[in-house]
Order: C-alpha cells, then structure tokens, then sequence
C-alpha cells in the first residue's frame, strides 16, 4: 500500500507540474501548501502543519497522527506593465496566467521504537516563466551624427524558463515538553532554458542609390539542468504551552551532476559606412561566436537561516518570521572549455572558455512575514498574513568582464497579501483562498534603447541608444489557491 501511495504521488508529480510566473532571484514568490501559502511562510515556529519540512522539520514531531496532503493553486493571473523598457515612449504589456505545481506530502505515523515522526514530500521549489518579444521599428530615421536617412528596426527576444523539484526525507523526534529537534534531506532537479537576443539593423540608400544594411547582434541561448543535495536542521523551543520559537537552517546545495549547453553569437556589420558616410565600401565587420553541448552546469543554492515566533490566545494564533539568505558570489552557471570551435574577429581577448560560460550571482537579503489565524468554530477557520519578497538578483556585483556572459533576471520586489478559510468535515480538512502579490517600480534603466539609437552609445555599443532610468514597471500577481488534508 505505501509502495501505490508513493508511485501516486510521483506519477502526479510528473504529470501535473506547470511553469509558474516568477523570477530567478525571489526565493518566495512560492511558499509551500495551501495552508502556508495562506499564511505567508510564518511557520517556522508553527505548532503542526503539512509542511512543516520545508519551514521547520522539528514541527512534525508535535503530531502523533498520519496525514496525507494534496495542494495547489487553481490557478494565477499575473499583469506585467513596462512603461519605456525599449527607450522614451516604448511599452510593454503582458496579461498571463498559469496553472500551479501540486504539493503532496504523506506524514507516517511514530510507531517506531525510538518514537520518530518521519515524512516524504514532492514540491516545486521554484518555477519561473517569462518570454517577451518586442520590436521598434523607426521609418525615415536620421542619426544625430550622420545626414543619412532610412529605416530602423530594434528587436529584443528574452526567454526565461526555469523550475526546481524536490523530493524530501524527513524525520522528527520531540525530545522533551520544551524541545524538539528535526531535519530534512532534499534531492533537487533543476533545469533552465534562458534566451536573451538583441537585434538591431538600419537599411538605407547609399550615394551610388544601392541598398545598404549596417546591423549588430548580440545573441544567447542556454540550456542546462542539474542534480544537488541540500539539506535542513531545524529545533523548535516551547517557551510556554501557548507559545514557540522555531529556529530552522537550509544548507547551501552540493553539486551532484550537472550539463549545459550554450550557444553566443556578437557581431557588427558595415558601422564604419555610417561613420563615414562614404560610397566607398568600408568594412571592419567583427563576429564572435562559438557553440557547445556537454558542458558542465551547477545551478547553486544558497545557505539560509530562519526563524519564528508563534503565539495562540483562544481561539486566535499569531505568527512571525524572518529568514536571511546567504550571497551567492557570481559564479559559473554555465562553464565553458576550450574546443577550438570560437570565430573571433573582434578587438576583445576572450579566450574560448569564457565566451561559452554563463554567470550568475546573487545578493543577500532577508524576508519577514506575519500572519493572523483565528477559529470561527469546529468547522471552520480564518487565515491571513502578509510577507515580502526581495529581489536577490537586483544590484550584484558583477564585474567589467561580466558584463555580456550573465543571466539577465527580472530584478523587482514584490510583496505578499494572503487570506482564506479552512473547512473541516469529519477528519478531512479543505482549504481555500488568495494569494495577492503586488509590485510597482520607478526610475529603473531600459531593458535596451530602441527608441532614440546611435551609430555608438555611450558603452560604445553600436545602433542602440544611452540607457536611460525612466523605465516604470508595474506587477500584480492573483492567485487562487485549493488544499486538501486527510488525517487518519
């Protein structure tokens, strides 16, 4: 029977996992379980959840009963508004909405000699889904620096498709009235699809009335995917019978295995004609490409450290938590090697290792989230709360060299309001709610200049123009979020 359970459980799994709007560096824009989800993550000193593996494995140890979990979000609806992403008087509007992962969690028991709670779960940690296409298209146009005149074009595709699974072990013992301790082993599966192309072309006519183009490219497109183990340890501290602090750490992932593949290509032609403004043909077209499968690929995760504090009164429970995450200093997503394959006509010195790799990093931050829960009756209780979620990708320090060969995230912080009601019938538990997330940014730089471009920029990048800070973003997130629990 619990062989069927857990071949259940991977089945729905593998079948029922959908991409979730996200960015790379929001470590909680999903929170676990409905139940969590409802309660913005302030359950690391929680009394008993269905998730208590992930927030504070020692919480399991204060359930004695079996319980099996199904939860889900119905469904979210995400409305991204760009205002100048591409230069002065561009935007971008973009209306989606995707279907949520599935949580499953089965509790077993302590029907063991040394009075252990243990568990297994399958969860989304992260799932992340963004694709834009745009173009600027500028007919009769004249740079400020030539007399020519002609048409432009500006086009930008960015894809950025990413999840990470996990399957988790965990275990629990209550040690005494006042202390609990309890840790989780986690296998996790990531995999990342990433696309960032610039294009730019303008066509005119020269002096000896023959069609002429002048473009710039600059390309890349990756796919990896990676193994890793990563563990948590977490201890819970009964100050009273009404009140806990909860203490919970995540370690930073150990590489299993891991293989990417990239493809870059940056290339310039026909500049110099622009320059000159000559019927003569002047070429100095550069090109620096190079592409490789099998490469090695480690998608890091980083070390964290959380804690809480939950309060009952009646028929009222309080909950707070803060959790620190740990930077991740630019590292090789993606790492290159030397194949002998790279075209370089260009003034840079790349070597062929660092044209294929790709560079991530992130900052440090710290969340906090509160949230409020109160029992109407024996069937039916409120949930509410309210959490943050910092942008770890937002100002890393990457260095000159960096600058072309890093994941380019959607670096904005959103913050969190949630509420719901749960309905209990016999010793089935069903929940249901909303998770709110909202987000509003001024003053950020353009994605690219396509608005007013140059022969060269002021980063002495060709047909493109300065990036300016006037780009306005505004992000809301609407999900509705469904939760199962049976206790027997």
């Amino acid at each position: 029977m619990k062989k069927a359970l857990l071949t259940i459980f991977i089945l729905f799994q593998t079948f029922l996992f959908s991409q979730v709007y996200g960015q790379l560096g929001n470590y909680w824009t999903l929170q676990v379980s409905t139940e969590g989800t409802l309660l913005s993550g302030a359950l690391v000193a929680a009394n008993s959840n269905n998730a208590g593996f992930f927030y504070n494995p020692a919480s399991m140890s204060s359930d004695s009963s079996s319980s099996f979990s199904l939860n889900t979000s119905l469904f979210r609806t995400y409305f991204l508004n760009y205002k100048n992403p591409f230069g002065e008087g561009t935007k971008l509007e973009d209306i989606t909405g995707y279907f949520d992962p599935i949580f499953l969690s089965f509790l077993i028991p302590r029907k063991n000699k040394l009075n252990v709670k243990l568990g297994v779960s399958l969860m989304a940690k992260q799932n992340t889904n963004f694709k834009i296409l745009n173009r600027i298209y500028l007919p009769n146009y004249n740079f400020p620096q030539d007399t020519l005149n002609g048409d432009y074009e500006g086009s930008y595709t960015y894809v950025l498709k990413s999840s990470e699974n996990w399957i988790n072990f965990s275990a629990s013992k209550q040690l005494s009235e006042v202390f609990s301790i309890g840790a989780t082993f986690i296998i996790a599966y990531r995999s990342l699809n990433y696309i960032n192309n610039l294009n730019s072309s303008y066509v005119y006519v020269n002096k000896l009335d023959k069609n002429t183009t002048a473009s710039y490219t600059n390309n890349v497109e990756a796919y990896m995917y990676n193994y890793k183990i990563l563990g948590k340890i977490g201890v819970i501290f009964n100050l009273n019978e009404y009140s806990r602090i909860g203490l919970n750490l995540t370690t930073s992932s150990l590489n299993v295995y891991g293989r990417g593949t990239l493809q870059r290509s940056i290339g310039k032609s026909n500049i110099l004609s622009l320059e000159y403004d000559s019927t003569v043909v002047i070429s100095n077209d550069q090109l620096l490409s190079d592409y490789s499968a099998g490469l090695k690929a480690n998608f890091k995760s980083p070390f964290s450290i959380a804690l809480g504090y939950n309060l009952e009164s009646g028929n009222y429970k309080f909950g707070f938590a803060v959790e620190y995450f740990n930077e991740i200093n630019p590292y090789n997503l993606i790492s290159g090697a030397e194949n002998g394959t790279l075209i370089n006509t260009t003034n840079s010195d790349i070597t062929e290792t660092e044209a294929l790799s790709l560079k991530f990093g992130q900052r440090s931050i710290v969340n906090f989230a509160i949230s409020y829960e109160q029992k109407l009756n024996e069937k039916f209780t409120i949930l509410s709360g309210f959490r943050t979620n910092f942008s770890t990708s937002k100002d890393v320090n990457y260095t000159e060299s960096d600058i072309n060969t890093y994941i380019k995230d959607i670096d904005i912080n959103v913050y969190h309001i949630t509420g719901g009601s749960t309905f209990t019938l016999l010793r089935n538990q069903f929940i249901l709610g909303v998770d709110l997330g909202l987000s509003f940014h001024n003053k950020q730089d353009n994605i690219v200049n396509y608005s007013s471009p140059l022969i060269y920029n002021n980063q002495n990048l060709p047909l493109q123009g300065n990036i300016e800070n006037n780009t306005k973003i505004s992000f809301v997130m609407l999900g509705f979020v469904l939760g199962y629990s049976f206790n027997f």
